[in-house]
Order: structure tokens, then C-alpha cells, then sequence
């Protein structure tokens, strides 16, 4: 641990050192200090005149932490920080802190080194701020006691001059820098009343947020200010408005990305720039690097805002185009009006919540104060349109089916040589369909022939020979061979089956069958005319006493949704039929217009229109026949 020592420095012997020992700040010194703008420049005037007077030491600039629950920084001034040994920059702190809790210069040993000496100076003029100087423990012929009242410790004459002569150079750039900052400040509170007051005289949620987003972008000279904010109870940030009016599409990347920034700052809980200056502030910026370069490395500037009970009341973010000094403008402002702007985000909060419960709350009020009204006006209207004549309707499944079916079969016994057409071809009247094998039909044609023709020489001898009674037996078998072979014949041309008429193949795959034998009047094919389709309507058993033959109804197909079809009742089958496991009755219709496209099997939702009822039996005729049927009367 270190030791702490003196609060006052004790008059240096006059024997043992001479005042022109002492190193003083020149002029120049001590004007590059006033005249430093920002706390980086006078640490860097600083850092120059400690390496003219104190060549040996080491320097560095304790500052307090930027937001509540991070650490302090500590800024090396003639040597990088990165780097100290844990424990040194430990002691470097603790020391520090002392110094600006009791706001006198302290001094202690480096454990477990203790040949280096630590000396604290606090800077009142700059609440929190502390310069730390670290050199080695001088020999005791030349030294300059600090005195506490017992303990004491010893420094170089060079750093005691150097911090008696930097304390009031110091402390005069303090007090500069505390009233331009004070000045910042009141203009920063005048800038904040106006933002506050455009904000709170919008009438929604909507304008208000708009209107904030467009103050900061002007004020602060932002490319693009975006207000989020957070529902009650609720730590999810959404897009609230965007300066300029830009319409927020919610499933765009971009959107999202902006929403993920937001719900980072909310989560990290202060305020966050990227790219970073701070190499301490840099953890749990993903969604800031990832947005920004998106937007080509533009600088992102996020400030989480709270509400006076602790909770997140939203988020605002602004982009700047180039990292200039806007941007460490524009998080002060942030920082400076959190409190304010929160509390704005807070009533816009409520504002979003309460125009929701408002509408509910005059929805139920709607509602709750005039029951016997509502009731009264809905008896009425019910009483006034449920008599109302209205067409009842009946809904069934709907087929195409064509009014003739051609069915072609083999003309004779023999195997099947090709197939050319398949189902769904459209043929035409003579359109070769299959063709047949007929070498079996030739070979027994060559047979029959050369019989027939021996036949005929054994008659002619029969005939010189004067035997009628043979020659007569013989002539019966010319005949009986002739007609054999006239059959033959037309077998022989009519190996080619063609189609009846014109239409579709409906039925009738025999492509995989080539060779097959087949057996004369076996059906091949089934052909339906496209010129005239009647449609089979599926009425429910219920339903079939409403209906009578010339009904009216409107078919929509399935292939064609957008055409509806007219069609008549012409037919009602006498007897139910199980279809799709429902027993219902099939009724035939004619289509009144025959359009281009349609195919048997095509299916579709058929709506009968039968008499016109009131509109009460429409609706309630079933349920109450139900109920009926249920108690059993």
C-alpha cells in the first residue's frame, strides 16, 4: 500500500538549495496553457512544460468518469497509460482520489517499489480532475520535505517548483474554462426550453416526435436525427419519427438497423460515439459500427434517456456526415439536457399510451352508457330487416360432364401394334387413333386364298368328270372360302381404329398395352364432344325439397375462378348417391354459353337459386329444424 505524506510543502533549506535551482514556467509556457480551447490542448501544454522542468518523471492526467458507473481515465501525458502494471495504475487512482476529496497536494510511495514517489495535485478549478507525477525518491542532501505531522516524504526541487508553478496557471484556465463552459450551458438550457416548448404544444404523439427529431437536426446541424422511443413497462426502442418527414418503413434494413442502434444505447444505458474517441467506451457498439458503415463511416452520436422513475423512455440518435466538431457539440448537448429531454420522451411516452387507452376507454363508453339504446336500436334494425325478402341459396360440388359419350372398342380380335393418342388429347372427326396388328390377318388371308384356289381346280375336274354330286359339295366350299376371305379382307383394311367425331379422349391409355392381344367389341377409347357439357350439381339431402327443375344457377370452377357460369336445372336424379361420403342427390344442368376451355372432370362450387325468403328463415331455418329435431318433437 502506499504511504501517504504531507498536505503542506515545508520552506526548502536555504544552505541546501539556491532559489535558482527551482525551475519556473516561462512566459510561453504558461500562455500555451491559457490559451488551450479544451482540456486535450492544455493536457498537451501541460504534458510540454512538465517534460521542460522535470525531464526524469512521468506525467499523467486523472480525469473522472464521463457517466455515472464507468471508471475514471487516466490519460498518460509523457508516456502512454496502456501498458502500467494493474496494480501501479491502482495506486495512480486511489492517490487521486485522495487529492480530490480533501483538494490538497498528496504524495506516496509506489508499492512494492518504493524508490518511486506518486504526487497528486488536484485542479479545483476543474471538479474531478487531478495531475499525477511519478519520478524516483530523491537523495535526502536534496530534497524538499513534506511534512504531516510526522511522516514524512520527499520530492525534487524541480517537481515541487514545477507544481507550485502550474497550480495558479491551472487553476486561472479552470476558472476560464468553467465560465465559457457555464456560458455553453445557459445557452444549451435557453435551446432546451425552446425544443421542450415546440414539443409540448403538438397534439399527438406523431408531431411531437417529429418535431424534436427536426429540432436537433437543426439545432445541432445533424444529417439525420432520429427519435425513438419506449413503451411503458417496456424496453423495446422503436422508430418514432426521423427528421425531414422521412416515411419509416418498418420491414426495411435500414429501419432495422436504426432500430438495433437504438435498443443498443438503451441496453448500454449512456451515451455512446462512433467511432469512438474513447477506447474505454467502446465495448457494446456492434449495431453503431455495423450502422455506420452502412452509411459509408459516417459519425453516430446515441444518447439513452430515462424517465424521472428510472425506466427507459427512449433513445435519440444523429448522424453527422464527417467527425468535425458538431459532433462532441452535439453530445454535450445530449448529455447536458438527458434529464430534460428524458422527461420529454417520458410525456410522449404517456402521450402514445394514452391516446391507445383513450380510444378504448371511448369505445367502452360508447358501449357502456347507453345499453337500453344500443339494444333498442339493434331489436329495431333486426325487427326491420330480417322479414326482408332475400333469394335463398343453395350451395353444392359442381362437375363438367359432357351430354354424349362415343365409345370406340376393337373391331376384331388381335393384338394392339401402337396407341397414339393419351387422355385430355383433342382429336379430330377420322383422327387416327391406334392401329392394329395384322400379320396374323395377312398370313390366314394367303391361306384361305391358295385353298380357295385349290378348291376351285378340284371342282373344275370334278365337273369334266361328270361328278355333279362332289362338284356341288365343292362349290358349297368356294363359297364358304370366298366369304372367309372377303372378311379377311376387310380386317385387313381396317386395322386403323380412328375417332368418331370430334371431342377429347376422356379415357382410354394404352400406350404400355402395344402387343397386347385384344378381344373384338373391347372398349379403347372414350370420346366426349367439346360442343355441348352439362354440368351434374350435388344438392344436399336437406336441401332437395327446395329445388325444382329450371332453377337458376351460378357455377364457379375451380380452374376458373374469375368466370362464373350460368346454367339451368334440366334434370334431378330421382335417386341419392353417395358422393365424397355425403349422401346427396344429382341434379343436371345446362350451361346457357358454351366458353373455350372447358374439360369434363372439371370441378367447382355450384349456388342454386331457389324462391325468395324472408331473410330470418334464411338464417335461422336449419339450426331451429336442428333444435327441433334434437328435443324430439
Amino acid at each position: 500500500m502506499p504511504t501517504d505524506s504531507a498536505t503542506t510543502i515545508a520552506e526548502p533549506d536555504a544552505k541546501k538549495q539556491s532559489p535558482a535551482a527551482l525551475c519556473q514556467l516561462t512566459d510561453e509556457m504558461r500562455a500555451a496553457i491559457l490559451s488551450a480551447d479544451n482540456l486535450s490542448q492544455v493536457q498537451s501544454a501541460t504534458a510540454r512544460a512538465i517534460n521542460a522542468l522535470v525531464p526524469s518523471a512521468m506525467a499523467f492526467w486523472r480525469s473522472p468518469p464521463a457517466t455515472a458507473g464507468q471508471p475514471s481515465r487516466l490519460d498518460g501525458l509523457l508516456c502512454p497509460s496502456e501498458g502500467l502494471a494493474a496494480s501501479f495504475t491502482e495506486q495512480l487512482g486511489r492517490l487521486a482520489g485522495q487529492a480530490v476529496m480533501t483538494s490538497t497536494l498528496q504524495t506516496a510511495t509506489v508499492e512494492p517499489q518504493s524508490r518511486l514517489i506518486m504526487t497528486a495535485l488536484p485542479i479545483p478549478a476543474i471538479p474531478g480532475h487531478c495531475l499525477l507525477i511519478t519520478e524516483d525518491r530523491c537523495p535526502s542532501a536534496a530534497s524538499l520535505v513534506l511534512d504531516d505531522g510526522g511522516a514524512s516524504a520527499s520530492i525534487s526541487p524541480s517537481t515541487a517548483s514545477a507544481l507550485v508553478s502550474l497550480m495558479p496557471v491551472l487553476s486561472e484556465w479552470g476558472f476560464k474554462y468553467t465560465s465559457r463552459h457555464s456560458a455553453g450551458e445557459a445557452v444549451t438550457v435557453a435551446a432546451l426550453i425552446e425544443l421542450i416548448s415546440r414539443v409540448q404544444s403538438a397534439g399527438d404523439v406523431h408531431s411531437a416526435s417529429q418535431r424534436l427529431a427536426d429540432s436537433l437536426q437543426a439545432h445541432l446541424g445533424a444529417t439525420t436525427a432520429v427519435v425513438g422511443l419506449c413503451r411503458r413497462g417496456l424496453s423495446e426502442c422503436r422508430i418514432a419519427a426521423i427528421s425531414g418527414g422521412q416515411i419509416i418503413d418498418r420491414l426495411s434494413d435500414e429501419t432495422r438497423q436504426i432500430e438495433a442502434v437504438l435498443q443498443e444505447s438503451v441496453v448500454r444505458g449512456f451515451s455512446a460515439v462512433w467511432p469512438v474517441a474513447d477506447r474505454q467506451n467502446r465495448h457494446a457498439l456492434m449495431s453503431h459500427e455495423q450502422y455506420s458503415e452502412s452509411l459509408d463511416g459516417s459519425t453516430l452520436v446515441s444518447m439513452p434517456l430515462l424517465s424521472e422513475e428510472g425506466q427507459p423512455a427512449g433513445c435519440l440518435l444523429l448522424v453527422f456526415s464527417e467527425a468535425d466538431g458538431r459532433v462532441a457539440a452535439a453530445e454535450r448537448f445530449l448529455r447536458a439536457g438527458s434529464g430534460a429531454l428524458g422527461s420529454c420522451l417520458h410525456v410522449l411516452q404517456k402521450l402514445a399510451d394514452s391516446q391507445w387507452l383513450q380510444n378504448l376507454r371511448q369505445f367502452r363508453r360508447a358501449i357502456t352508457v347507453s345499453r337500453l339504446h344500443v339494444a333498442a336500436w339493434v331489436i329495431g334494425c333486426a325487427a326491420a330487416i330480417l322479414p326482408l325478402p332475400v333469394t335463398y341459396t343453395v350451395k353444392g360440388d359442381a362437375e363438367l360432364q359432357p351430354v354424349e359419350r362415343h365409345f370406340v372398342a376393337a373391331p376384331f380380335d388381335g393384338p394392339l401394334a401402337e396407341c397414339l393418342v393419351e387422355p385430355g388429347d383433342v382429336v379430330e372427326k377420322d383422327q387416327l387413333l391406334a392401329r392394329m396388328d395384322g400379320r396374323e390377318i395377312r398370313w390366314e388371308l394367303a391361306e384361305v386364298q391358295a385353298t380357295l384356289n385349290k378348291a376351285t381346280k378340284e371342282r373344275n375336274t370334278q365337273l369334266s368328270s361328270r361328278e355333279f354330286g362332289s362338284a356341288a359339295i365343292s362349290g358349297h366350299e368356294i363359297q364358304r372360302l370366298e366369304q372367309r376371305e372377303s372378311l379377311l379382307k376387310h380386317r385387313d383394311t381396317s386395322l386403323e381404329i380412328r375417332s368418331p367425331v370430334e371431342g377429347v379422349v376422356v379415357t382410354g391409355d394404352h400406350r404400355e398395352a402395344e402387343g397386347v392381344p385384344l378381344e373384338m367389341g373391347q372398349t379403347l377409347f372414350e370420346i366426349a364432344p367439346l360442343d355441348a357439357m352439362t354440368v351434374e350439381v350435388c344438392i344436399p339431402e336437406e336441401d332437395i325439397r327446395h329445388i325444382t327443375e329450371g332453377m337458376t344457377v351460378r357455377i364457379q370452377m375451380d380452374a376458373a375462378p374469375d368466370m362464373v357460369l350460368a346454367a339451368r336445372i334440366r334434370r334431378i336424379h330421382p335417386r341419392a348417391e353417395v358422393r365424397d361420403g355425403d349422401n346427396v342427390f344429382v341434379a343436371e344442368a345446362e350451361l346457357e354459353e358454351q366458353p373455350a376451355g372447358l374439360r369434363p372432370g372439371m370441378r367447382g362450387t355450384a349456388k342454386v337459386m331457389t324462391r325468395r325468403r324472408p331473410l330470418g328463415w334464411n338464417l335461422f331455418h336449419k339450426p331451429v329444424a336442428w333444435i327441433i329435431g334434437w328435443l324430439g318433437w
